[in-house]
């Protein structure tokens, strides 16, 4: 155990001589009613100041080394380790040598990691390299530090390292100068992350990124905005990038990515392409700087995505998601105090119905926005005899330039109570979710009369 915890000259009575308090703190996420600033959001605690301070002078690689079962380290700040030289060795905190070391039950908690023990700012010197590295160890927990200002990602765990709780953190200004640098980065081969409750915020490549890992990660109620701003070639730009599969991304505040908000890849070089079977729901987006779910085709740019997929009324394996086919909406009025939206869907598809708010940057190729979504009004299945009924499931057809063709969709009539803060005038987008293929991309937004 390292605990930076200090205590008085009796050595019992604790020692609190810096009196800093820490962190952003405020809420986090959406809580589980999927809705924001309704007071049950979870609620991120500042962090006092610890007392021991561990700062590199003399280019010291690698800041704490831990390569054992059950290890804690607990209160202190840590800064200015690595050079850049390999990414398995540099930084403020490794943890495992390899895939094979496979330690468990590692806890490290109320740390400042990245910047002194006096304010969680930019130190003089940036650590050039990891905050945290996780080479094969499992089931760690990660809780209730500040991560922030390092060169690459706050935290990466690769080398089959699965297991890991990353909870109740905050990520700042991480990877600032690299086109790599996240927030969180699920690496080579892991899983079974949960990511819950965490802010991540203003890191140069994506707040959390999976690059090659097998999937099965949960993200929820966290808060991810402005990332993705780094600036360089081939930048990481989007909230959430998933690779792998079974992926679950949920009551999260996704805003101000410099790309999409979540992109999930399709087929290409690296490992664990396409992504599939991912289902994205009930989060809440907002002012990203391309679509809010993009399903990446095959070949695609998976840094930046490739804006509004069109539909074409089938599958297709080497798309993110199997590019499953979002519902389209041909009428949606409010009448004698209820809300009817008809339109159209892939058969027996379930759909999330949303408030969106739209940029020419959510464009379709004839200038019609496709979410964001920003507020979760209902969901629906489609030829459901269970309430909300789908009042019309008969066979149906489209065709348009902007969002595709499907000469085999089904018809769908669904009618509510009219979501409260939803008026005449507002726009709504829809999102499709089958449990063979994931969720689907925004569909075309629509006025509500």
């Amino acid at each position: 155990t390292i605990d930076g915890s200090a205590y008085q000259a009796d050595g019992i009575s604790p020692d609190n001589s810096n009196t800093a308090t820490l962190g952003a703190g405020g809420t986090v996420g959406l809580g589980a009613d999927g809705l924001p600033a309704t007071g049950d959001e979870p609620v991120l605690s500042q962090l006092s100041g610890p007392e021991l301070e561990i700062r590199n002078g003399t280019n010291v690689r690698t800041g704490l080394d831990i390569q054992a079962n059950s290890a804690i380290i607990r209160s202190i700040s840590i800064h200015g380790f690595g050079q850049n030289i390999d990414a398995d060795v540099d930084g403020n905190i490794r943890v495992g040598l390899d895939g094979t070391t496979d330690f468990t039950g590692v806890l490290i908690e109320q740390n400042v990691i990245g910047a002194g023990a006096g304010s969680f700012v930019s130190p003089p010197v940036i650590t050039d390299g990891d905050g945290i590295i996780v080479r094969g160890a499992d089931g760690g927990i990660l809780r209730n530090n500040l991560i922030g200002f390092h060169y690459r990602s706050g935290i990466k765990t690769h080398d089959d390292a699965t297991g890991w709780l990353i909870e109740d953190n905050e990520f700042r200004s991480n990877g600032t100068t690299t086109r790599y640098g996240d927030g969180i980065d699920l690496g080579y081969i892991t899983g079974t992350a949960t990511i819950s409750r965490n802010l991540l915020v203003n890191n140069g490549a994506s707040g959390v990124d999976s690059y090659e890992s097998n999937g099965s990660n949960v993200i929820t109620n966290n808060t991810i905005s402005g990332n993705g701003f780094a600036g360089q070639t081939d930048q990481e730009t989007a909230g959430v990038r998933l690779f792998g599969t079974d992926n679950d991304v949920t009551l999260n505040l996704i805003e101000n990515s410099f790309g999409p908000g979540v992109l999930v890849v399709g087929d290409g070089a690296a490992l664990n392409q396409p992504s599939l079977r991912n289902q994205i729901t009930r989060n809440v987006f907002s002012a990203n700087g391309s679509i809010a779910i993009d399903l990446l085709a095959n070949g695609g740019d998976d840094n930046f995505g490739d804006g509004v997929t069109v539909n074409d009324g089938a599958t297709d394996a080497t798309h993110g998601n199997n590019a499953l086919d979002y519902p389209i909406i041909d009428a949606a009025f409010i009448s004698g105090g209820n809300l009817t939206v008809t339109g159209f869907a892939r058969p027996n598809v379930e759909i999330e119905f949303y408030e969106a708010v739209g940029a020419a940057n959510d464009n379709n190729t004839s200038g019609n926005p496709h979410g964001e979504g920003v507020v979760f009004l209902f969901a629906a299945t489609e030829s459901s005899a269970a309430v909300p009924v789908d009042n019309d499931s008969g066979p149906g057809n489209y065709t348009d330039a902007g969002y595709g063709t499907d000469a085999s969709a089904n018809r769908f009539s669904l009618t509510i109570a009219t979501p409260a803060g939803l008026s005449l005038g507002d726009e709504i987008s829809p999102i499709a979710y089958t449990a063979a293929d994931g969720t689907s991309e925004f569909g075309p937004n629509f006025t509500v009369t």
